[in-house]
């Protein structure tokens, strides 16, 4: 506790041991200031917002009583829960800390579950494309050939028949493992 004397007469003359009354009257603010707080609020979470209303509660006091002093600052030294509660405050503080890095570690596991997400989506995409270019060019490559045939079947209708029809034996017989080949009889019949 800082303060500065302002009335050295009231400071002097009022109060035989002022030393002593600005103890008791900091002990009291203490208090006073400790039933408006949560425990864990006053020793961890607002320690500032709790040293400025116990000041606040002090000046109020000290202008109060008329002690001659006004305060100019009030430092926290060591902050620690009743000796009574102290083992379950720190059971509080190690589940909170505890609590803090499952979500940490949740968040994080989020994060990299999102992007490999989003790069599978990416290359899905990628790929789908890939393919859809794929089969437009494969099929436009189709286009042109029939078109090609088409045109030449136009001028040359019985070549490009037989052209063809020599063609797809060609892939059927490629396909089969075992051929039989069977001649034609006299006057073009095939008898099986």
């Amino acid at each position: 506790m800082r303060y500065r004397i302002d009335d050295p007469e009231a400071y002097l003359f009022r109060f035989a041991d002022n030393e002593a009354i600005l103890r008791r009257e900091l002990d009291h603010a203490v208090v006073k200031t400790s039933a408006r707080f949560a425990i864990d609020r006053a020793l961890r979470t607002e320690i500032e917002a709790f040293r400025g209303a116990v000041a606040a509660e002090l000046r109020n006091r000290c202008a109060a009583l008329g002690l001659g002093v006004r305060l100019e600052g009030l430092d926290l030294v060591a902050v620690a829960p009743p000796r009574q509660v102290a083992d379950a405050f720190n059971e509080v503080v190690a589940a909170e800390n505890e609590r803090s890095e499952r979500i940490s570690a949740a968040r994080g596991y989020a994060a990299r579950v999102a992007n490999e997400a989003q790069g599978e989506a990416a290359r899905t995409l990628a790929e789908s494309r890939a393919a859809a270019q794929r089969l437009v060019s494969e099929t436009s490559a189709d286009a042109d050939y029939f078109r090609q045939v088409r045109d030449q079947y136009a001028r040359n209708r019985d070549v490009i028949a037989r052209t063809l029809h020599q063609e797809t034996l060609r892939r059927a017989l490629a396909a089969v493992a075992e051929k039989n080949v069977v001649a034609a009889a006299p006057g073009g019949k095939l008898e099986l």
